[in-house]
């Protein structure tokens, strides 16, 4: 544990020294601004023992207060994580504040903490890429744009010869349609878009149960 400050100590131009021998080997906590005096104190009266670092409380030099920021940190940046599942972006840096924060608390100087924290860092993101890349591959893609439009059925609203283009509803929106193998689209037969090549929709005839197309009140039979 840091010792307690304790007069006599005095801050001069050649560094802090100290006129209590039993002083020399400590660290002093809570000094304040008003105990430190600019005084030049001769040799034969006040042997100048140098201290170790000299830390004010409430100051961002202090390991009391490293240990505590860490452990905020790491809660933040797990919860962060937490809200953007799946990105292990976040949970990255959580380790490296973790760790850091473990170091802290052990009384590891402030350096090493943050060489902690960058070291836990790279190495969660080199142990956690390779898992997102696999989870990437095995959830299945969603369409985003014109491709969340495939799978899903449409109604035929204006019917097509064969190699020509008609019109389709998928929800609310109207599409120009074609047949995938070329044949005629029947006005009011319901398909399964399975492309989107452009501004136009790939169908084929639904097969299987048909879903409930949302139909316009004029549009009902």
């Amino acid at each position: 544990m840091p010792r307690p400050w304790a007069p006599p100590l005095w801050v001069t131009r050649r560094g802090v020294v100290a006129c209590d021998p039993a002083a020399h080997d400590g660290h002093v906590v809570g000094l304040h601004a008003h105990a430190a005096r600019d005084l030049e104190r001769s040799p034969s009266r006040c042997a100048p023992w140098r201290l170790g670092p000299i830390y004010a409380r409430g100051t961002m030099d202090s390991p009391e207060n490293w240990r505590w920021i860490w452990l905020v940190a790491s809660v933040l940046l797990l919860t962060g994580e937490l809200v953007t599942a799946g990105t292990f972006f976040l949970v990255s840096f959580a380790v490296g504040a973790a760790l850091a924060c473990v170091l802290a608390f052990l009384g590891v100087g402030v350096a090493w903490e943050w060489l902690a924290f960058l070291a836990g860092t790279v190495g969660a993101f080199a142990a956690l890429f390779p898992l997102r890349h696999r989870l990437d591959r095995a959830l299945p893609q969603i369409g985003v744009g014109a491709d969340r439009l495939v799978g899903q059925q449409a109604l035929v609203t204006r019917p097509a010869r064969p190699g020509d283009t008609g019109l389709v509803r998928v929800g609310r929106e109207e599409w120009t349609a074609e047949s995938v193998d070329g044949s005629a689209l029947e006005e009011g037969v319901v398909v399964r878009v399975v492309e989107v090549r452009g501004t136009r929709a790939i169908v084929r005839p639904a097969t299987g149960p048909a879903d409930p197309v949302t139909l316009e009140p004029w549009e009902m039979p």
